[in-house]
């Protein structure tokens, strides 16, 4: 890691054709893309809690094109070409905002969410119940995560720079800026508590992870990984950075290598990083149906795992993972233990909640189980 003492990064991005990196960052949404329609839909935080029963057993919506769903309270998010509903845990629907979306992504933490266009210039942050912050940005939107306080950040292209993130408040005020001009800007990280910022982009060299406060102009941390193109990454509960690439999953310290434990040769389908829980769901074959689900531990290392088959999609909070396949709903916990299990089907998606419950959505609805049945 390297130390440079600056806000923003002044060099401005070269205006003469960058193919190498244009070709990197398109090769990371198409990644992204090719696991779960969005990419955002396996990305979750993670927090402690059991499970518990649920208030409602089912939502009902009318959504457009390429829905995606995320966790409110216990309740449920929905953003869809047509735009944004929110639901409580009672199922009475507290928001209805009519937008378009051609490519609709959406995250949630601890109450607060955001729904974007991947590629476009539309963003709504919201709580349970209202829009909190209706956005038309400059740029297309990169991606959006949302803090555990409630701050949201968002990465968007920039004609001057190789990308900028822009930090909100929970209630919306813009608080901060950053622009890049060493490396083509992919995600932001937010931790849970303090005020920093990860931000993931990619260099003609690899991949470069910026670390900086929000608050000091003064103060910036980068790390290369060289030759790798990372497609995520999260802040873990002991504030390093939870990573992964198509081939390998990092854990990134301040002050220290990184440490990379490769796939072996299998291939990704699915993965969820965050503070209490990091996993990834490799098959054994490109367009197979056998993998296993893997836990990694905080040191970097392959945990535990276990086998999964026809993996439909995954979720994770707290210390529980779900996993939908074409015929079942399984809830493990962090030592892949079987917490419940469900025989369904008709379900494209599954939300795991910070308090245990778990939902899995269809074309106009999605049903609540309580995370701990049999």
């Amino acid at each position: 890691m390297s130390r440079e003492r600056a806000k923003n990064e002044n060099k401005r991005g070269e205006l003469q054709p960058a193919l190498l990196i244009l070709v990197l960052v398109l090769a990371a949404v198409l990644v992204i893309l090719s696991l779960d329609g969005t990419g955002q839909k396996l990305i979750s935080r993670f927090r402690n809690a059991g499970p518990r029963e649920v208030a409602t057993d089912c939502f009902y919506f009318s959504l457009g094109k390429d829905p995606v769903f995320a966790d409110m309270s216990g309740g449920l998010a929905c953003a869809s070409g047509n735009g944004l509903q929110v639901f409580d845990k009672t199922g009475e629907q507290t928001i209805n905002e009519l937008f378009m979306m051609e490519s609709p992504a959406i995250a949630s933490r601890n109450g607060h969410g955001v729904a974007y266009d991947l590629g476009g210039k539309e963003l709504r942050l919201f709580d349970g119940s209202q829009i909190i912050l209706r956005l038309t940005a400059e740029n297309p939107i990169i991606s959006a995560e949302i803090g555990a306080d409630g701050r949201l950040a968002v990465c968007t292209g920039d004609s001057g720079y190789k990308g900028r993130v822009t930090v909100y408040s929970e209630t919306g005020d813009e608080m901060f800026r950053w622009y890049s001009g060493e490396g083509y800007v992919l995600s932001a990280a937010l931790p849970s508590g303090g005020n920093e910022l990860a931000v993931l982009t990619v260099t003609e060299r690899g991949s470069r992870l910026v670390r900086l406060h929000t608050d000091d102009e003064e103060y910036l941390v980068s790390t290369e990984i060289p030759g790798e193109l990372l497609i995520d990454a999260a802040f873990t509960k002991k504030n390093a950075i939870a990573a992964v690439s198509e081939t390998a999953f990092y854990i990134i310290k301040e002050g220290q290598d990184p440490v990379k434990t490769d796939f072996g040769g299998r291939y990704l389908r699915a993965y969820a990083l965050g503070e209490d829980l990091n996993a990834a769901v490799l098959l054994d074959y490109r367009s197979g149906f056998a993998g296993q689900l893997t836990v990694y531990n905080d040191k970097g290392a392959e945990e535990t795992s276990c086998e999964v088959r026809d993996l439909t999609a995954l979720s994770s909070a707290g210390r529980y993972a779900a996993v939908l396949t074409n015929d079942s709903l399984t809830v493990y916990d962090s030592s892949l233990y079987r917490v419940g299990s469900y025989r369904v089907s008709g379900f494209s998606d599954v939300i795991m909640r910070d308090d245990g419950t778990v939902a899995a959505a269809a074309e106009n609805y999605a049903e609540n189980f309580a995370g701990n049945g049999d």
